[in-house]
């Protein structure tokens, strides 16, 4: 648990889940479906915060970022969206001007709904553009053109949205090196503040894992996704790009407050089906079926599906893996104190393999990936969880 000072506030992040798409993607491993329950769901999410709200004390949490991802939140109505804000107002402590990040994928943006999402507050768009080639999109299920992401993102920019930022997914089956680089050329050339890139992962149980087991598709090279990322994290840097964690990139200070606090392992509230919540040393589990859902909440139940008290060595060694997937690194002095252990000491070995190795770099009590590190870091962080 995070000390406070007597009197002060936790700050917190709010996660709402929309489960619903028009199609499932093939590498895609979040919950998601295509269905026509999005307004008893809407319904039910409220009912969720009214029958949780209690988890949050406005006494101890403060909630400065609030995120709706999914899925595709860009599918429903503006209204909805509107009103489980509302409620999140009604039933937590909001800070008065909240970071406010909605998910959107191209094919279902339009004037009007971006216009509505202004007027609720939304400052950040994180729009699902995930290739600027007609090969990327077929391999990776995508039902927009190229021409449709361009002009999502015009839209964006001309309606006036605060912050946008672009969604990537690089090193997919039959992608070269000398095509990434152009893509990510072109993805600048858009006049996003904000880029996302990320390394393709084969997740078991995926329609994409199943293609690689019977040899329909095969992954990049090892050789060619290093090379891809280190042209990702060069040429970014060169058009003004800050690298703030191993996959994400701000210009103009554009970061993701949201996803920081995912990064620090502070505390959030996650509700909807399939949603995880962190708060105070607990990680609570939504369940994950909309039926599920749906029938829990309705019955007047908390749709908890698992609810688990972590010990302070695995809380403080999962916050030393996702402190190291940002660019900062972290403070050793810091986390011993958050978690009264001594990291130098608990994982001493980890430290000692990983500066002789190159992986690590350590400044006083600072330590952070360096760029060898960054491409092999789930051989670090296996380590230390």
């Amino acid at each position: 648990m995070i000390k406070r000072e007597e009197g002060s506030r936790e700050p917190a992040g709010l996660y709402i889940h929309i489960p619903f798409c028009r199609s499932k993607c093939p590498y895609c491993d979040f919950y998601s479906l295509t269905s026509n329950a999005i307004e008893p769901y809407f319904q039910a999410l409220e009912q969720e915060l009214a029958l949780r709200h209690r988890e949050c004390d406005p006494s101890t949490f403060l909630f400065d970022t609030v995120y709706i991802g999914g899925g595709t939140p860009s599918l429903v109505p503006v209204r909805l969206i509107a009103k489980i804000v509302d409620a999140a107002g009604r039933y937590l402590l909001l800070d008065p001007n909240p970071e406010i990040t909605i998910e959107a994928n191209p094919d279902s943006l339009t004037p009007q709904w971006l216009e509505g999402i202004l007027d609720i507050g939304a400052t950040r768009l994180s729009v699902g553009i995930q290739s600027l080639t007609p090969q990327g999109l077929k391999i990776l299920g995508r039902i927009h053109d190229v021409a449709s992401a361009v002009e999502a993102v015009q839209m964006c920019l001309t309606i006036g949205v605060p912050r946008v930022s672009g969604d990537f997914i690089y090193g997919w089956p039959g992608q070269r090196v000398q095509g990434w680089e152009q893509e990510l050329k072109e993805a600048v050339s858009l006049g996003l503040d904000h880029l996302s890139c990320y390394l393709l992962s084969v997740e078991p149980g995926t329609r994409l894992a199943m293609e690689v087991e019977a040899g329909g598709v095969t992954p990049v090279s090892e050789g060619d996704q290093v090379q891809m990322m280190a042209f990702t994290e060069s040429f970014l840097s060169s058009q003004g790009y800050e690298q703030y964690e191993i996959s994400n990139f701000a210009a103009g200070g554009a970061t993701c407050r949201h996803n920081i606090r995912y990064w620090e392992n502070g505390s959030y509230f996650g509700i909807g089906a399939s949603a995880v919540s962190h708060i105070e040393g607990r990680r609570i589990h939504n369940v994950t079926g909309l039926d599920d859902y749906l029938r829990m909440v309705q019955g007047g139940n908390r749709p908890v599906a698992t609810c688990e008290e972590l010990e302070p060595m695995r809380k403080m060694g999962e916050t030393l893996v996702m402190g190291l997937r940002m660019n900062r690194g972290v403070c050793l002095d810091e986390v011993g104190g958050r978690f009264g252990l001594d990291p130098l000491k608990q994982f001493s070995s980890v430290w000692e393999w990983g500066l002789e190795s190159g992986l690590l770099e350590r400044k006083g009590a600072r330590v952070r990936l360096t760029a060898r590190g960054r491409r092999l870091s789930n051989t670090l962080f296996s380590q230390l969880v």
